[in-house]
């Protein structure tokens, strides 16, 4: 095993889910892996550094009152970056307004 390298054992579910992953990604199932674990450990160390913790649950109100880009969109375009049908960027959502105001 290479410095660095690491063999993980995963379920069924587990594995057949990174296995679509990759495919719908077109990335091999070693990278895709790589991608999620970096993504995941980045966002978290990402909120740590701004002061706010993602295990916390967030206000509904608070989250209707902001605008912002769906992680499926965003990563969406990501991948399709250097391909001849790039996508264009995703454009935020606007706030939903409260059936109260």
């Amino acid at each position: 095993m290479a410095d660095g390298a690491i063999t993980l054992e995963l379920d069924d579910w587990l594995s057949e889910r990174l296995k679509r992953g990759a495919k719908a990604a077109g990335m091999t199932e070693a990278e895709f892996a790589r991608f999620v674990l970096e993504q995941h450990l980045f966002n978290y160390r990402d909120y740590e550094w701004i002061g706010d913790d993602p295990a916390t649950p967030v206000d509904p109100a608070e989250m209707a009152a902001e605008d912002g880009v769906p992680w499926e969109d965003v990563s969406r375009w990501m991948r399709s970056w250097g391909k001849p049908e790039e996508l264009p960027e995703p454009q935020p959502l606007k706030p939903r307004r409260s059936d109260h105001s």
